[in-house]
């Protein structure tokens, strides 16, 4: 079985991950992977929960040595509520992106500017704005 079928087998159960019942041949599968790999299994799993809240999101998609300044932003702009909107713009989100100029940014990791309630779509195309624009869309003027 190649690896990445034995991931995708794997990716079903991750008893070491969520506790879940494996099958005996998917535990197999799973044990004969080297650490590496268990840790890339792991990792991909880990990727597809939900963070509760902005600033979980925060710390799982940005860089460390930006995790105060995120959330400084997203204390300031949506008090770390995902689903904040405001009523006078388009602004929404953890990061109150507006709509109009942030569909790329959604876009390029993998969501739409539909998805601005879900924190780490959210967090991910604020990332990705802040890698173009840094600090400049957060400004107060």
């Amino acid at each position: 079985m190649s690896i990445k079928n034995s991931i995708k087998a794997i990716s079903i159960c991750m008893i070491a991950l969520v506790g879940t019942a494996c099958l005996p041949h998917e535990q197999a599968i799973f044990d004969s992977l080297t650490p590496q790999q268990q840790a890339a299994v792991r990792a991909h799993e880990a990727s597809k929960t939900r963070s509760k809240d902005c600033y979980t999101a925060i710390a799982k998609h940005w860089p460390a040595n930006l995790h105060g300044w995120a959330r400084s932003i997203v204390w300031r702009e949506s008090r770390n509520i995902p689903s904040a909107a405001n009523p006078r713009s388009s602004a929404r989100g953890c990061f109150q992106m507006l709509l109009r100029y942030s569909a790329p940014f959604y876009a390029k990791v993998g969501c739409n500017n539909y998805m601005w309630a879900n924190p780490d779509c959210n967090a991910k195309a604020a990332y990705q704005m802040y890698k173009v624009a840094g600090k400049n869309p957060w400004r107060v003027y």
